[in-house]
């Protein structure tokens, strides 16, 4: 019986594959059209006015929270000074306003508190809607604020989960567009590796398989360190 031909296994390397990352923290803002992760109470309370009435893109937890606790903030001074000027409260919530022991000061605090009311409305609109969005839900998901009782709850729930790791339909720009602080790659931007320690490795493919283009020679040597040597087709 014939020796039959051998040939050398060729050797596969496994693909690294890279898993989702959570999102980066940076002090800087990534730009107007990213969500900017570990953003400070500050920047979080001037962003949503720079984007007032944009309702695309993603909005980070920090975005929406410091800017719902500023919010919060200036209504309670509000209606604290309001206090402090004399308002009779009964008679406001009853829809009278005729006999409520205001002065100047406190109607101007009413005017005051309308107005910023009305000026709030839709910025608050598109970052709870681009809050959605970096979770991967549409903004339609707001309307359950309007289901009595559980509604409201379940929206709060809705802005407090982490952030969707993968690209979505609603990132800027869209998936497959790559950008320096975007989701081209279908993750969100890994972070840089510390000095002196490699960058994280890329998905590798496996390599090609090479077959031999000839038959091998039945009087070679077994098993053989080259399948071609002294063998001349």
């Amino acid at each position: 019986m014939s020796q039959q031909p051998y040939y050398p296994q060729p050797q596969y390397q496994m693909p690294v594959m890279q898993q989702p990352q959570p999102p980066v923290d940076s002090l800087t803002d990534p730009g107007l059209n990213q969500p900017w992760y570990g953003i400070g109470f500050i920047p979080a309370l001037i962003r949503p006015f720079k984007k007032y009435a944009d309702f695309s893109g993603r909005a980070s937890r920090g975005e929406y929270w410091w800017f719902y606790l500023g919010t919060a903030i200036v209504y309670f001074v509000l209606t604290i000074l309001l206090f402090a000027a004399g308002i009779d409260w009964q008679k406001v919530s009853a829809g009278s306003y005729s006999g409520t022991g205001l002065n100047g000061f406190g109607t101007f605090l009413i005017i005051l508190l309308l107005v910023f009311g009305l000026g709030l409305f839709i910025p608050m609109l598109a970052l709870s809607v681009r809050r959605l969005h970096d979770t991967n839900k549409a903004g339609a998901y707001y309307c359950m604020s309007f289901i009595p009782y559980a509604g409201p709850i379940i929206l709060i729930v809705f802005m407090a989960i982490q952030t969707y790791p993968y690209a979505t339909q609603w990132d800027n720009p869209k998936p497959g567009v790559g950008s320096a602080g975007g989701y081209g790659q279908g993750f969100l931007p890994v972070a840089p590796a510390p000095a002196g320690y490699p960058s994280p490795a890329a998905p590798q493919a496996y390599p090609p398989v090479q077959y031999p283009t000839a038959p091998y020679p039945q009087a070679a040597p077994y098993p053989p360190t080259d399948p071609y040597q002294g063998y001349q087709p």
